[in-house]
Order: C-alpha cells, then sequence, then structure tokens
C-alpha cells in the first residue's frame, strides 16, 4: 500500500494542519457583515427572530472607528452572528445620514450601535464605540431581550425605507 505521508513527516504535517485551523478559525470567528439592504436585513431579523444591527461608523473620528473594529473582529464577537443581522453604515451612506439626523444631538458625534426589531422600531441604543466584544455581545443580548418594546421616541422607518428602496448598508 501507499502511504501519503511517510510517518517520519506526520507529526510535522499534523502540527501544520493544527496551525492552519486555528488563524483559519480565528479569521473565520468575527462579525459577518451582510450585504443587505437595510429593508431585506428587517425581513432576515423577522424571519430569523433576531434584531438588526446597525453599527454607525464615525464621521469625524477614525480612531473611533478603529476601536470598535477591534471589537467586531475579536473572536468573541462571533456571538453576535446568532443574536443580530448585522450592517454596517458608513458616514456616505444616505441612511447614515438620516439616522444620525434622528439620533444624535450633534450629527458629526454619531457612531456607535443602533438595534431595530424586525419591524424597524428603535430598541436599543448604544452610542458610543468600545475594544471590548463582550460590550457589544451584552449590548445585542439587551437589545434582542427588548425587541418587542421599542424606545418611547423610536417610529417605525417604513417611510424611510419607502423613500430609500434601494438602500445598502
Amino acid at each position: 500500500t501507499h502511504q501519503f505521508i511517510s510517518s517520519g513527516h506526520r507529526h510535522l504535517y499534523l502540527m501544520h494542519l493544527l496551525a492552519s485551523m486555528l488563524l483559519c478559525s480565528a479569521t473565520l470567528a468575527q462579525v459577518n457583515f451582510f450585504d443587505y439592504s437595510f429593508n431585506q436585513a428587517l425581513k432576515k431579523a423577522r424571519k430569523e427572530n433576531k434584531v438588526v444591527m446597525l453599527v454607525m461608523e464615525a464621521a469625524t473620528c477614525a480612531e473611533c472607528n478603529a476601536v470598535s473594529n477591534l471589537a467586531l473582529t475579536d473572536p468573541e464577537a462571533f456571538a453576535l452572528n446568532s443574536l443580530t443581522i448585522p450592517l454596517r453604515l458608513s458616514p456616505a451612506n444616505e441612511l447614515w445620514q438620516i439616522l444620525a439626523t434622528q439620533h444624535y444631538p450633534n450629527k458629526n458625534a454619531a457612531m456607535g450601535l443602533l438595534f431595530f426589531n424586525g419591524v424597524g422600531e428603535l430598541v436599543h441604543l448604544y452610542p458610543s464605540t468600545s475594544s471590548s466584544a463582550q460590550v457589544y455581545v451584552a449590548q445585542a443580548t439587551t437589545a434582542l431581550r427588548k425587541q418587542h418594546t421599542p424606545l418611547p421616541t423610536a417610529a417605525s422607518y417604513e417611510a424611510i425605507l419607502q423613500q430609500h428602496p434601494t438602500d445598502t448598508a
């Protein structure tokens, strides 16, 4: 019989395979931002009983965005994929402009996480950034628990969706 790997190299091969698996799992164990429109994300959230997590990138604070990226690429942030439909909005996005105007006293300071239930109602807001994945997971868990209790100032975003049906996040 033909052996694919000689017994002398088997140990080296297994070490290489294990190292490759660890590197791949660290890369895959992060938040998977989807290329959905806001409307598609709401539909998916309704179907999967999740909340939409919008990550609002800061318009004027590159360091804030870098801190947020530390948390979102941490393997512990992988839990966000099972709790939320994650979308990232940059300040160039029209929906970012609308949400920043509606939910932040100073639009230039808009950043952080906004959580919406499947019908487009704002249920939780975390207007900050953190380098800790655990902070973001805790915020998502809170939002999921509150998904049937929108914030008192929250209105449905159907009007926004009708104005921007092709909005991509």
